[in-house]
């Protein structure tokens, strides 16, 4: 199992509501769409950088983050760079798509981001509801 980095919506056009369809915990989300996430990009992510991490066994796709690098300006904090999910604020839910080894591959992914830790300094993974796996998984 591993990691990969995708730089644009596109290429993952094909396979991501496949997956989220797929996916019990998050198929009634529209704000997990590839519809919903690549328009909201498109007219919001301006002076963002896309963190799309897909989570491979061989050539199997297992999950989708669709992240994102956003910097802010925080009083008495000064300038961060943040990953938050795609669509903050804009969405009323955010998740990590997961068909399989749930545990597994949200372990693949913090690892991975726990690697870049000089790319940004705040992680704020938020209004992922309390219903999904990711939750119970997060916190262990």
């Amino acid at each position: 199992m591993h990691v990969e980095e995708i730089s644009e919506f596109e290429s993952l056009k094909d396979c991501w509501n496949t997956l989220l369809n797929e996916n019990a915990a998050g198929n009634d989300n529209v704000f997990l769409t590839w519809e919903w996430l690549s328009t909201w990009w498109k007219h919001f992510g301006k002076g963002r950088k896309p963190l799309l991490l897909i989570v491979k066994d061989k050539a199997e796709i297992l999950a989708i983050a669709p992240l994102m690098l956003s910097k802010y300006k925080l009083l008495h904090f000064g300038n961060i760079r943040k990953i938050e999910f795609i669509g903050n604020p804009h969405s009323d839910y955010h998740n990590i798509i997961i068909l399989k080894k749930e545990k597994s591959c949200l372990k693949h992914l913090l690892d991975y981001l726990t690697k870049r830790i000089e790319d940004w300094n705040w992680i704020e993974l938020k209004e992922i509801p309390m219903s999904t796996p990711t939750v119970r998984f997060l916190r262990e």
